[in-house]
């Protein structure tokens, strides 16, 4: 069990890479307490020489991310080789502390804004191609501060919303054009809102920060996939960002 790193800020993340040798195993990877596992593990094997004989390694990497400052251990990794059992060693991570993204002299205490990144990659031949789709969760570091206006931002939107569609129907007006224009009355103050507190808004800002922007250069997109070519994830996280 290796990590790519020992110190790191709270929220950013950091590899953790296991490798084994031999067939037959079971693995079982550490709880992870107090981290955040991004997504599904990155496997990679190879053939390597142990004793003069061939034989298949696994790596297996994490993406995990710590949630709370201080010195955070990582538990032992077991694996049963062949029915013989093994163990790492745990691990010491030092975590300290982080910038709000969202705001400006604050420190990220508060719940990180989870956004969801999927990347889509060919496997196969030619004749036999599949598409694989990952999705990866990256933390954007947020005080308190920035939390409780977010949520707030958050509940007039929807507010305004519910007030659109209703209103519509009373007037005799579509109720889907009415509750877009009360979203768009409820991003309007909600925006205000944001300006007077001195807090960024998520739907801009969010993909500005430094992570998300490395990870759209390697080709991920904001959003799950939705699985239609009319309608991909970066239109659908427009939508229900503008939204809510």
């Amino acid at each position: 069990m290796l990590p790519d790193q020992y110190k790191v800020k709270v929220n950013n993340e950091l590899k953790i890479t296991f490798t084994y040798s031999g067939e037959g195993r079971v693995f079982k990877k550490p709880s992870f307490k107090k981290f955040f596992v991004s997504g599904a593990p990155f496997v990679s094997f190879r053939n390597v020489l142990i004793n003069n004989a061939e034989v298949k390694e696994t790596s297996l990497v994490y993406v995990i991310a710590p949630m709370e400052e201080g010195t955070l251990q990582i538990e032992e990794a077991f694996i049963k080789i062949d029915s013989k059992p093994f163990s790492t060693e745990p691990l010491s991570i030092i975590i300290i502390e982080n910038s709000c993204h969202f705001t400006k002299n604050k420190k990220a205490d508060g719940k990180p804004l989870k956004l969801v990144m999927n990347h889509e990659s060919t496997e196969g031949t030619e004749q036999h191609r599949t598409f694989k789709n990952t999705n990866h969760t990256l933390l954007i570091p947020r005080s308190h501060y920035a939390h409780v206006y977010h949520r707030i931002g958050t509940g007039m939107k929807i507010f305004f919303f519910a007030w659109g569609f209703l209103l519509g129907g009373k007037i005799d007006f579509n109720p889907l054009l009415s509750a877009l224009g009360g979203a768009l009355f409820g991003g309007i103050f909600c925006n205000l809102l944001y300006l007077i507190a001195g807090v960024k808004s998520k739907f801009y800002f969010a993909r500005q920060y430094s992570s998300v922007k490395d990870y759209r250069e390697k080709g991920y997109r904001c959003g799950t996939e939705t699985g239609s070519p009319m309608l991909n994830s970066e239109v659908v996280y427009f939508i229900t960002s503008i939204l809510f």
